[in-house]
């Protein structure tokens, strides 16, 4: 036996003389391969707690990162809910290394479905094989197994985390609902196509018609992976059956003998913006849930939001981009169209500031329920307050004055189930957008086309 081959059983040796009870070390996975296991993350010692178990075969999720728009990936929640349902079918383990982009979405939805799982907890880059042998002594862990530092020279991808590595690599199959092209993931399931294992079918990797990075993995053995479509196709005709109850803001503003001068403008204005994340009265976890299971509305965007405000008759208040805890709804007392003509798209926040979507309603109606203008100053200007005006300061800005929004704030939520048919509109982009809203709206709909 040369040295190569006995420095991973002298590290074994050395784990083993500790005796540490609920558990055992093991020289890489049982019924594992460590040819596969050593091209991936190099060869290691295994703690594994006598709580773990698992069957054979192993399927793994992997993912790039999904990014902040969660909503927009209705498509990845589909096929991870298809990874699930396949390892259940297969009477399969789903292996879950801790850490990576899809980890939490991985173990909520295999508590969610009860589909069997264990988590490998990857020892960090740099820490060395002595120093993380001694934490599994002080704290052993109970409920995942945990992987050493290589023991041996590796060949693994050296600027590939190893926690992605241990999921590609010693998994027997292995789904991947989004692979960002040159990624880790990318790299790393080229590294294991390379060398295939006798399942032809070991990798299935997600179609996306829009990115070709999966068609080179599907030449080397890869299998396509898709969702049948949902959709019919969408084309730039308007829909035959679009209502007619709009009109524009100069017909509405007519009709009522307003004006849209900056002097006479009647209306507070509520544009909406894109979901990002829950609702103000969801909890992350329902949020979570709602995608996981497949419950999720898909339809995004402002129009989404605005649909759900009239199909709930609540504008709801929330604190997420305002100073302190106290929810409110903005408004600003701008003319619209002044208003939407200005627009800007704010790169810091990935959004435009306004968007052509949203509600309008009398000024003087919502002063009566709490409304009032904006305090604008700066961090100073905000501590002097007293705490029953606080939640109306607005920061007045260094780079942008967000004076001239002209922010109006109510400390509530706003009951539009009280608002009369005469004292609000609704407004939209274009006459594409009325179906979706049209049978929950009570108000008139202006079609802006910004």
């Amino acid at each position: 036996m040369n040295a190569a081959e006995s420095q991973p059983l002298q590290r074994l040796a050395k784990a083993d003389a500790l005796h540490l009870p609920g558990g055992r070390f093991t020289l890489g996975l049982p019924d594992a391969s460590r040819h596969a296991a050593a091209a991936g993350i190099g060869d290691s010692i295994c703690w594994i707690p006598d709580s773990v178990r698992w069957r054979r075969p192993l399927y793994a999720v992997v993912s790039s990162r999904i990014g902040r728009h969660l909503h927009r990936r209705c498509d990845w929640f589909a096929l991870l809910r298809q990874a699930i349902a396949a390892t259940q079918q297969d009477g399969a383990t789903l292996l879950i290394s801790e850490g990576t982009a899809a980890a939490p979405w991985i173990q909520r939805a295999a508590d969610r479905f009860a589909c069997p799982a264990i988590t490998i907890c990857v020892s960090p880059d740099n820490e060395g094989f002595d120093r993380w042998l001694s934490r599994i002594q002080k704290h052993p862990p109970n409920d995942r197994i945990a992987i050493s530092p290589p023991i041996a020279p590796s060949t693994a991808i050296a600027d590939a985390p190893r926690r992605d590595a241990a999921a590609i690599f010693l998994a027997d199959r292995v789904y991947a609902p989004l692979v960002s092209s040159g990624g880790n993931i990318d790299r790393l399931l080229e590294r294991r196509l390379a060398d295939p294992p006798p399942n032809p079918e070991s990798v299935w990797i997600a179609i996306d018609p829009k990115d070709r990075t999966a068609q080179s993995h599907i030449e080397r053995g890869a299998v396509g992976w898709m969702l049948a479509p949902r959709h019919a196709r969408v084309t730039s005709d308007p829909p035959k059956d679009s209502p007619t109850n709009h009109v524009t803001l100069s017909e509405l503003l007519s009709q009522r003998g307003e004006s849209d001068a900056a002097d006479r403008w009647p209306y507070l204005v509520h544009c909406t913006r894109e979901r990002d994340g829950a609702w103000p009265d969801q909890s992350e976890a329902d949020f979570h849930d709602e995608l996981l299971s497949g419950d999720y509305n898909c339809e995004s965007g402002p129009l989404g939001t605005l649909r759900r405000i009239l199909q709930t008759g609540r504008l709801l208040a929330t604190d997420r981009l305002t100073r302190g805890s106290q929810p409110v709804v903005c408004l600003s007392a701008r003319p619209l169209a002044d208003l939407l003509g200005g627009r800007v798209f704010r790169s810091h926040l990935g959004r435009w500031d306004y968007e052509p979507y949203g509600i309008a309603i009398h000024r003087s109606l919502l002063e009566t329920q709490g409304g009032r203008p904006a305090i604008y100053g700066d961090a100073d200007d905000f501590d002097a307050l007293p705490p029953a005006d606080q939640p109306y300061f607005q920061d007045r800005g260094t780079t942008h004055d967000w004076r001239l929004e002209k922010e109006w704030r109510i400390a509530a939520d706003i009951d539009l189930t009280t608002i009369a048919s005469h004292e609000a509109f609704v407004f939209v982009r274009s006459v594409r957008d009325l179906p979706p809203i049209a049978r929950y709206c009570r108000w008139p709909i202006v079609v802006v086309g910004v």
